[in-house]
């Protein structure tokens, strides 16, 4: 076994002119195509790669062929490597953040299909239908293995991909149409999983197939239930967004931990009556309208906020809500809700240019033009790079009473699963160890 550690200190002093302009396109530089066998073996050998170079990718070394999925898996560990030791108990550090790398505002232009806007989106690129064989092994993992062991505990059950080949297979193809389209796929609901515990477990198999699930509270659950607790509470009272009824609040989920991870994957269980309709936003063609229509909302949006640790513990740390890879592509981390109540609890104000500049962005990520909307399905899912998507929903209604426990004898009200995916084992490890 490696050391992720190793793997992350190695590839966070790889130079960032060593991947090629090339490498976007799904092609390795030319120094490693020149590489053999033996070559990569030493290679793979030395830098002690960890598990996060899993056998899909450590097959693409061995084969001179790095995918631009993989390459934006990289650029988030490099920013995970990046923190320094002790920057948790530092509330002056501020995460993702470098004034002398920002790029001129002017100079920045994101193209389709990267940068979309609602009308853009071609239904073909962005919905996703597993081969009958993937559906195959993921309806047998789930019925025969995964339902019998663990019943209604999700968060227990743990993926053997060899059992699921072509589900691997596949998810590394979704990993590929993600980095050269959208940014998200819809992926369409699977042949014979048709009640809600069955439903739950297929899409961890999904996300399960490609990286590390990560815990998203202090009670380690991994399989968050979004459903409306209490139709009474609002978010400015302290409810939170998957416990709410409440619509807008286009948001990204990159925002409880400083951290960076990937992908999020939300999967409808069961509409509700009416309303739910999921939006999302590309976070290139937001950075492009603020680059036209207001740099200087852009710049403070640049710049440090404070956010909270929420439901993993009561620290805050400090970071922009606009940030760039090392591609120099934006990455949005924003959830107005949650940010305005780090400055309540801290007893400190923003300032006019800082609450001016929330304003416009809630506004604009509000305009039909920039939204992709779907009404999810039972059984469908979003999948999406979740710094460079943002997503919400409108408001909805359910069928029967909202209680703090959902009724899976009787499913009549709106039930999601969001699950959060990482390639950065490290990061698994974090959080799974992170103070409570």
């Amino acid at each position: 076994r490696f050391c992720s550690a190793n793997a992350r200190l190695v590839f966070s002093r790889i130079p960032c002119s060593f991947f090629s302009g090339r490498i976007s396109g799904g092609r390795a530089p030319r120094l490693l195509c020149q590489l053999d066998h033996a070559h990569c073996f030493s290679l793979c050998k030395l830098a002690m790669l960890s598990s996060v170079l899993r056998r899909s990718a450590l097959r693409r070394i061995a084969g001179a062929r790095f995918c631009s999925a993989n390459a934006a898996a990289w650029t988030n560990q490099r920013f995970n490597a990046a923190i320094p030791v002790g920057a948790e108990e530092d509330e002056n550090y501020v995460y993702n953040y470098d004034p002398s790398r920002l790029p001129d505002i002017q100079k920045t232009n994101y193209t389709y299909p990267r940068a979309w806007k609602g009308a853009d989106v071609e239904k073909d690129k962005a919905f996703y239908t597993f081969s009958p064989q993937a559906q195959r092994e993921i309806r047998e993992l789930v019925k025969n293995e995964l339902v019998p062991r663990h019943g209604d505990d999700v968060d227990k059950a743990r993926i053997d991909r060899s059992k699921i080949p072509t589900v691997v297979d596949e998810m590394q193809e979704v990993e590929r149409i993600l980095q050269e389209y959208y940014s998200f796929v819809v992926f369409n609901a699977i042949e014979g999983l048709e009640t809600i515990t069955e439903r739950r477990y297929g899409s961890f198999v999904q996300t399960g197939a490609l990286g590390d699930l990560l815990v998203q509270n202090a009670e380690g659950v991994k399989a968050i239930l979004v459903y409306d607790r209490d139709r009474t509470k609002k978010m400015s009272q302290g409810q939170r967004y998957h416990q709410s009824r409440e619509g807008g609040s286009i948001h990204t989920d990159n925002v409880n931990v400083p951290y960076i991870w990937e992908y999020m994957i939300l999967t409808c269980l069961q509409p509700g009556r009416i309303g739910g309709e999921s939006i999302l936003c590309s976070s290139l063609a937001v950075h492009n309208y603020l680059r036209d229509n207001a740099p200087e909302v852009l710049e403070t949006l640049r710049q440090p906020f404070w956010w909270e640790y929420r439901g993993f513990n009561e620290k805050f740390y400090r970071a922009p809500i606009v940030f760039y890879n090392q591609r120099g592509e934006p990455m949005i981390r924003y959830l107005r809700d949650y940010m305005e109540s780090a400055y309540i609890r801290k007893n400190i104000s923003m300032s006019h240019e800082q609450r001016y500049a929330l304003d416009y962005l809630d506004s604009l990520l509000e305009l039909s033009e920039m939204q992709f909307r779907h009404q999810l399905s039972a059984g469908q899912s979003v999948f999406c790079f979740d710094t460079q998507v943002l997503h919400g929903r409108t408001s909805f209604v359910d069928s029967g009473e909202t209680t703090g426990q959902y009724d899976f004898e009787n499913p009549r009200n709106r039930l999601y699963q969001r699950t959060w995916l990482t390639k950065d084992g490290w990061l698994a490890e974090k959080l799974n160890s992170m103070p409570k």
